[in-house]
């Protein structure tokens, strides 16, 4: 099978859909499917001289890589999908890219599945501050997942979601697949635990949670901080793990509320090895976002026997304090109640052991990638 995936940017930057598209390529690879991906240049990319890697020209925005805008010349990619002639095509984005390659798909008579990622509007509303600007740039995205012949959604709470916005009802055109981690269970957690306490300067009894991912707006990173001014716990510490454009306001925060001895800034962390040993460390990973539809980051954490605190009705993987916690609602005082229910938890191992046991153990990228082209073929059988 030939199958062409589209992203709005890959390697060497992070994210949880570049890892995911990465994931899902390598799969695909040694399953023996033909597969290219289709990415706006960089010159990192370029380097890398991969003849699978279709690298579309390309401007970036002051706001950064991560809304990298093609440049309106699409004649060679066009040559290039053409020789290619891809079976399937399978958009990571809507946007410029998944635009692109959702036409060409329709043109040609190819099957499209676009995949729901990310709760889009609140992203632009907090970046935008109007709802007029947010919703117009909704609609736009709206109409490339409309032009797509079916639906990837990784979480049926997600579907609330897709009506929300007007997508249309794909009925039987939706599949259901949620993500994979490449972590596997890895021994020796307490020497783990002590290497990462002598390189961070954490003491053995300090309770720690982490934050993983970028440092924008929509992941909420302030609300941790913030609460964390109302914990009255000395052995407390919080790995922020990751950068961003926040970066700078988040670590004005933690000076401003003397909590520099509390938080750590690591950066971002591309050695995977290394995140997965703070992943170890950690006692409770936090991601408390409107934003993500199924982030990584809280299988990498159960892969751990780490669990995660989520925001209530954003995933369907966790139930409150049997394989994980959630917090009803993203005021200060809730995050902050919710934190010291955590430090005070006696069952936290049980918690961290289901979380193992029920969110990572089924999902590995292997897979998910097997159930993914079980679901092309049948695509393909039926797009005769």
């Amino acid at each position: 099978m030939k199958i062409l995936l589209g992203c709005d940017s890959y390697t060497p930057n992070i994210d949880g859909v570049i890892i995911c598209v990465k994931n899902i390529y390598n799969c695909l690879k040694k399953l023996g499917h033909e597969v290219k991906i289709i990415v706006p240049y960089s010159k990192e990319l370029k380097k890398i001289n991969n003849p699978d890697i279709i690298l579309v020209p390309a401007i970036k925005t002051i706001i950064g890589w991560k809304l990298t805008l093609p440049i309106f010349n699409y004649y060679p990619l066009y040559k290039q999908l053409k020789k290619f002639k891809p079976d399937i095509i399978c958009s990571h984005s809507p946007f410029v890219i998944g635009s692109l390659i959702t036409k060409f798909g329709r043109k040609h008579n190819i099957p499209v599945v676009a995949t729901f990622h990310t709760h889009f509007y609140d992203e632009f509303l907090k970046i935008t501050h109007s709802k007029f600007i947010s919703k117009c740039l909704l609609k736009s995205i709206v109409k490339v997942f409309n032009n797509a012949n079916y639906l990837h959604v990784l979480d049926p709470l997600n579907t609330s979601t897709i009506r929300e916005y007007a997508i249309n009802d794909f009925g039987k055109n939706i599949i259901f697949c949620d993500n994979g981690t490449e972590y596997k269970d890895v021994p020796n957690h307490n020497e783990i635990k002590t290497f990462i306490n002598s390189k961070y300067n954490i003491a053995d009894n300090d309770f720690v949670f982490s934050f993983v991912g970028r440092f924008v707006q929509c992941k909420n990173i302030d609300l941790i901080i913030k609460a964390a001014t109302k914990i009255n716990n000395d052995h407390v510490k919080y790995f922020l793990v990751g950068d961003g454009v926040e970066m700078k306001r988040l670590r004005n925060l933690v000076s401003a509320n003397k909590l520099n001895d509390k938080f750590i800034f690591t950066g971002i962390i591309d050695d995977r090895a290394l995140l997965q040993k703070i992943f170890i460390r950690t006692d409770c990973n936090i991601l408390i976002s409107d934003f993500d539809t199924f982030p990584l980051t809280i299988l990498e954490a159960a892969a751990s026997k780490t669990p995660s605190l989520m925001l209530k009705n954003y995933t369907s993987l966790i139930n409150d304090s049997i394989n994980g916690y959630l917090v009803d609602d993203m005021k200060i005082d809730t995050v902050k109640d919710k934190i010291n229910f955590i430090l005070n938890d006696k069952n936290i191992n049980l918690v961290s052991a289901n979380a193992f046991a029920e969110i990572f153990k089924p999902r590995t990228w292997e897979r998910k990638t097997e159930y993914l082209v079980s679901k092309y073929e049948w695509i393909l059988k039926h797009n005769k």
